[in-house]
């Protein structure tokens, strides 16, 4: 693999190039995670047509070289799926555990098309180390528009950690304090707040991602080119992105192109034929 072709094949199975990697590292990884699935005893083959169908549309990836395992251990009450990183010398390899009751293609309200799709999409950005959009990007995968809209709210598995606390807390006050006066329910307003901040935050996003949808229409056409580049950027190109115009964008790309091999390898994905 000493290629553009080849960095270009491998992204469309799902190996992203993070944004610090360097071409022997990022090779370094595709071969650990490979030899890891070789190893694992208890992988599994769950990428059918529906799956490949979901993560090539939205995300422009098929992958098949991640290691899969049904188990409950370490995943909590409300937890129906897992991504587990395992660190070899710098190295992020990805695992992806999913409850047992997948095994007969539903959990409570989620499909196993829906989950997998959606873990798949952090096991493809696992070189990177970008929480802003993560969530934003990962719930694409979703039909369900409340999902989709809604599901994001929480940036990571601390904040959802931190809200229930905060409600517990507030509970705790309320009952201890209600013994001597009337009115503590006001305490109720502390995670209301909370949420209302979250849900600002999360409108944001949705509208950065929306307006750089728009004005990158004029430099792709379909949908899922379209979603390919904005689910490889970084935060702050997602950001920096939402207030260029479509010619600052092709500039930024064009300009770092040759110093970057994330970027390099999203030009030559998508948008290389359109500036020759």
């Amino acid at each position: 693999m000493n290629n553009d072709d080849d960095l270009v094949s491998l992204s469309r199975q799902g190996f992203w190039i993070g944004p610090d990697e360097s071409k022997e590292q990022f090779l370094k990884r595709v071969k650990l995670t490979q030899e890891s699935l070789k190893g694992s005893a208890t992988s599994c083959r769950l990428l059918q047509s529906r799956i490949d169908h979901i993560t090539d549309a939205k995300y422009d990836f098929i992958m098949k070289d991640i290691p899969w395992t049904f188990d409950n251990t370490g995943l909590s009450m409300w937890e129906g799926a897992a991504l587990w990183i395992e660190d070899h010398s710098g190295i992020s390899v990805p695992h992806v555990q999913l409850k047992t009751g997948f095994k007969k293609g539903k959990w409570l309200f989620y499909s196993i098309d829906e989950v997998v799709s959606h873990e798949l999409f952090h096991a493809a950005r696992v070189a990177y180390n970008e929480p802003k959009y993560e969530e934003i990007l990962a719930y694409t995968s979703s039909n369900n528009f409340v999902r989709k809209t809604l599901g994001p709210i929480f940036q990571s598995p601390k904040e959802s950690l931190f809200f229930v606390c905060l409600l517990f807390f507030c509970l705790f006050l309320d009952i201890v304090l209600s013994i001597f006066y009337s009115f503590f329910s006001i305490f109720y307003s502390i995670p209301c707040l909370y949420l209302a901040y979250l849900s600002l935050r999360l409108y944001r996003k949705h509208r950065r991602i929306r307006t750089i949808k728009r004005t990158m229409r004029k430099l792709v056409e379909s949908d899922k080119e379209l979603n390919g580049i904005i689910c490889r950027l970084t935060d702050k190109e997602i950001e920096d992105f939402a207030h260029y115009t479509d010619c600052q964008i092709m500039d930024y790309f064009l300009q770092n192109k040759d110093k970057h091999l994330r970027i390099e390898n999203i030009f030559s994905l998508y948008l290389e034929a359109k500036n020759s």
